[in-house]
């Protein structure tokens, strides 16, 4: 079960320390956001082939090497039969400059795999080493990624990457540039510091990477990315900036011969132990996960029995309104190899305001269909909150000449709930568990531009009920990257239902290195409905937004600017107007480092059609939004940011808030963090029943700390406390008429039983030991609890207090391990 502390009605969060742009917080008002050939083998067109051959890299293959060890140290004989490449040049600032030190790279492959050296020139004393946990990995310190396009075509690829002192990261890429953390591989690297800096290997197996298949000549591409932590600077070959919107297609080609992996079949059996301490039980569990690529191009991956969550917990959530909190997965089984089943760059679920998910796998166990009660039983309110078990789960993913493909299956146990009937004698009921289904297909046409075209269907089945979505997708990036085309159409049918529908469309031009212009177009019916297996904010809507970016390197005197406008708005099919406005930030990276970001969002009168929760329209306020932000130099071990913003509330109210961070280094090996945030309003406008609003005065203090410490780049310690507390005074008192959308105060005014108090928190130890690939000791305990009244508490009573009244709390014991080849 996933450690959850929300009230999942709706989006207006009290945020946790991690930074998010004032523009995304603005968003609620502005809205803003080949053919298979006769031998078996796969096709190309024998031109671009050709064309690419003629500018890759030959490979060296290297028939019975001697013992590499993955070290980081290149001392070994088969580094010396290599030659030297790496043309980096400067990326981050954006200059494409040759940089001050140099990089060189060296390749050869084997039967098994591919093999990468790097040595980086640099002053000892200036090396940054910090430790992290596994997919942690752009942090500021000395890195070295590792980016490869096994389709040779820009289709798909991989990343990996080693950090100074050997933490590791590692995921997908898929056209142009989005990355998903999602993937993790039983790859082997290791770093070292030398005389002359600090040098890495990498081996990557053949079996663990998708490709097409092929006889002879095989080609692939191949990019590095070299952070030098102390300069703050990223070197890259190829260069291939943030600002210039070519990237995997863009990728240095390389050519391989006669690469033939061998079939993959990997087990991952688990056990768990789970201490419950609220519930005064414990409960064993144990089961297996299954990875089979039986060719380059396939895989299958199972579970059964699987014992999903448990080690992870979600952020704090106070939400008060109609839109839904989008959480994301967590969940190691649903995350591997899910690149396929994500259409489109809406589907990663950034943000509640733009997604347009249609899997959303956390609907996968999550709490069961509530069941018919006996009249007079009576049963514990958490019996049915729990998430649901898992009884098995199956995803297929590979590729047959220009089609990908994914599929996913899922089943849930059976539910029990314990109970008193009327008469006081033990009650069992019990709910059957819901099937989902998800279906893939992608085609793909990748030369000078990249053309694709997807399909993707879901469906949800329960005794009580049936859902199902279809979706096509369409995807273009033109030869040069300037234009950039990413759209969706959608259905659904839901028992009970009429049909809904919509879609949407992206459209990207950069027309120079620097600058990018996004248009988008949505229109989502009011019968449109995924929240059964997928997730959209909101339906009922169309609109139009317009964003321009512009950066520029060594401007006046600072060495990057960082121009950001945002324009647009939404209507119902009612004809009102829900969302507008515009929204401009300038940001300015100093020479010393610093960043400095100021920013103003306008929103005109609109109309609030949700937060009534059914019962009619009602009008909003002109909104005025101010923000400061300044960031010290985040290659220190002493890094802050400072962040103030000011906005006008509901009914002439104000809204100030500031959030402050801390991060303290004291060595590569630990980390401390702590995140302080306080806001004050008068003007938050709350539906409180019966046509009946209530505007509160509120004060809320948000503060998370945690510590890592790491014995091992492969071993650490974490903890993790957040708390939410929040106070809200009800000051005045509106009513929505039948007749009108403006609200009229109410005689009767706001009373004490209108005022209410929040304590949350949640706290989590955990110990991670990942003694080889992808095989884990895992030990946990994690704690969520809410304060029942907090009201009459200061902040400093109710914190104490709230670790008294526990939701959950838990200590897990697991261990997972990978064997097979």
């Amino acid at each position: 079960m996933l450690a959850t502390v929300a009230d999942n009605h709706g989006a207006n969060e009290i945020t946790s320390g991690i930074d998010q742009e004032a523009e995304s917080s603005h968003i609620h008002r502005l809205n803003v956001h080949g053919e298979e050939s006769h031998d078996g083998e796969e096709s190309h067109d024998d031109e671009e082939f050709e064309a690419r051959k003629r500018n890759a890299i030959v490979v060296t293959h290297v028939s019975k090497p001697a013992d590499v060890v993955l070290d980081g140290r290149l001392d070994d004989q088969p580094w010396s039969m290599t030659s030297s490449h790496g043309e980096f040049l400067m990326s981050d600032p954006d200059t494409l400059e040759p940089p001050s030190l140099n990089t060189d790279v060296r390749i050869f492959y084997t039967d098994d795999g591919l093999y990468i050296g790097i040595e980086m020139q640099q002053d000892p004393d200036t090396l940054v080493t910090r430790l992290s946990a596994k997919d942690q990995g752009f942090i500021t310190r000395d890195y070295i990624s590792l980016m490869l396009d096994t389709s040779g075509e820009g289709r798909y690829g991989f990343f990996f990457q080693l950090s100074l002192g050997d933490s590791r990261s590692d995921g997908t890429i898929q056209p142009e540039r989005e990355f998903s953390m999602s993937w993790d591989g039983p790859w082997l690297g290791g770093t070292s510091p030398t005389p002359n800096g600090w040098s890495a290997e990498f081996f990557i197996p053949w079996q663990i990477v998708n490709m097409p298949r092929a006889n002879g000549e095989r080609l692939m591409a191949i990019k590095f990315m070299r952070k030098v932590a102390y300069l703050d600077e990223v070197y890259g070959w190829p260069a291939l900036p943030w600002t210039q919107p070519k990237f995997l297609s863009a990728f240095q080609p390389i050519l391989l011969r006669d690469v033939k992996p061998k079939q993959q079949l990997s087990f991952f059996p688990y056990a768990s132990t789970t201490h419950l301490k609220v519930e005064g039980s414990e409960y064993r569990k144990a089961g297996l996960d299954l990875f089979w690529r039986p060719s380059t191009n396939f895989q299958i991956t199972a579970t059964a029995n699987p014992d999903f969550g448990t080690v992870e917990a979600d952020q704090i959530v106070i939400n008060q309104t109609a839109i839904e909190t989008f959480f994301p997965e967590k969940r190691l089984f649903f995350l591997e190899g899910q690149e396929i089943l994500v259409p489109t760059s809406r589907s990663g679920g950034w943000s509640s305001n733009s997604s347009v998910v249609l899997l959303h796998s956390r609907r996968i166990g999550q709490r069961p269909v509530f069941p018919d009660i006996p009249e007079g039983a009576t049963f514990e309110w958490r019996e049915f909150y729990e998430s649901t078990d898992l009884q098995v789960a199956t995803k297929a993913t590979g590729q047959i000449g220009a089609v990908r493909f994914g599929m996913l299956a899922a089943a849930e146990e059976d539910s029990e709930f314990n109970g008193q009937s009327a008469n006081g004698d033990p009650l069992k009921i019990t709910q059957d568990g819901r099937n989902y289904g998800v279906l893939r297909m992608l085609y793909e046409q990748s030369g000078n531009d990249y053309r694709g075209i997807g399909f993707m269907s879901t469906v949800v089945s329960h005794p009580s009920m049936s859902a199902r979505t279809h979706g096509i997708d369409g995807h273009f990036l033109s030869s040069t990257g300037k234009w950039d085309l990413e759209s969706q159409l959608i259905t659904s049918n839901v028992d009970g239902q009429e049909d809904g529908y919509g879609g949407f469309v992206d459209l990207t031009y950069a027309p120079s290195q620097g600058i990018t212009h996004s248009l988008t177009v949505d229109h989502f019916d009011d019968n449109l409905d995924l929240n059964d297996f997928g997730y959209l904010g909101r339906n009922d809507r169309t609109a139009l937004s317009y964003r321009y970016r512009l950066r520029k390197t060594n401007f006046a005197g600072f060495r990057e600017t960082y121009t950001r406008l945002s324009i647009g708005g939404s209507r119902n099919s009612a004809a009102e107007l829900t969302s507008a406005g515009a929204y401009l930030s300038q940001e300015f990276t100093r020479t010393n480092l610093t960043k400095v970001r100021i920013s103003y969002g306008y929103s005109p009168e609109t109309i609030d059609d949700r937060n009534s929760f059914g019962n009619g329209s009602f009008q909003l306020e002109r909104d005025h939004d101010l923000g400061l932000r300044y960031e010290s130099d985040n290659s220190k071990p002493f890094y802050y940011t400072i962040r103030l913003n000011w906005r006008t509330d509901n009914m002439d109210g104000s809204y100030y808030s500031t959030s402050n961070s801390l991060i303290l280094r004291p060595s590569s090996r630990m980390t401390a963090f702590m995140n302080i945030g306080y806001s004050t309003r008068n003007g938050w406008l709350l539906f409180r029943g019966d046509r009946r609003f209530v505007l509160y005065e509120t004060d809320s203090w948000s503060p998370q700390a945690g510590l890592q410490f790491f014995f091992t780049a492969n071993q650490h310690f974490r903890l993790d406390l957040q708390w939410r507390g929040l106070k809200a005074y009800g000051a005045s008192a509106y009513r929505l008429p039948e007749d009108g959308t403006e609200l009229v105060r109410d005689e009767a005014g706001a009373s004490s039983s209108d005022d209410f108090g929040i304590s949350r928190l949640t706290l989590q130890a955990r110990y991670r030991w990942e003694f080889s690939p992808m095989s884990d000791v895992f030990l946990v305990y994690t704690k969520s609890a809410s304060l029942p009244d907090s009201l009459d508490r200061s902040f400093g009573t109710a914190f104490i207090e709230t670790f008294d009244h526990p939701l959950t709390e838990q200590i897990v014991l697991k261990l997972r391990h990978r064997m097979g080849s």
